[in-house]
């Protein structure tokens, strides 16, 4: 049986995205590694008069947060060093627009096998009703491209 040949243009990562979610507030404790979430949130219900012609791409405050909860892939006694990693969030339209975009690094720290991440967010740009993508991608800091990594759909309509 012939092996399979990594491409080294294929970066491996030592995380993924277990899971992601939308909700109006959230405590992580980094420390003891423990997590509350408050108004979980899936859809948001709207006017219609938000989505009329001299309201396209509309800014509305809606405070929210995404929060997503980031694994090792290999156990910590395989590989337990710390690592830093890029992280992008793109809100994207029902049109398949991306309409924000987000960075920030995140600290993997020396043994720990999970770590939550939380983006803080005080309104979002709407354009038409429909459904809405938060899509979490990562890199490692010397790769020069995103992997997307997870995505959380919001469903905004007009009511």
């Amino acid at each position: 049986m012939e092996r399979k040949k990594i491409s080294k243009k294929t970066p491996f990562l030592p995380i993924k995205s277990e899971w992601g979610l939308i909700c109006s507030q959230a405590s992580i404790d980094q420390e003891l590694n423990n997590i509350s979430l408050f108004n979980i949130i899936s859809q948001i219900n709207l006017p219609k008069k938000t989505f009329s012609q001299e309201n396209k791409n509309k800014t509305i405050l809606f405070n929210h947060e995404i929060i997503v909860l980031f694994r090792r892939i290999l156990n910590l006694d395989i590989d337990d060093k710390e690592f830093n990693i890029d992280v992008k969030l793109e809100i994207i339209d029902p049109k398949n627009k991306i309409i924000g975009e987000i960075y920030t690094p995140l600290n993997f720290e020396k043994g720990k096998r999970i770590m939550r991440f939380k983006f803080k967010m005080d309104s979002i740009t709407i354009t038409i009703p429909g459904d809405y993508v938060y899509r979490i991608s990562i890199k490692q800091l010397n790769d020069k491209n995103f992997k997307i990594s997870y995505e959380i759909p919001l469903e905004i309509k007009n009511v």
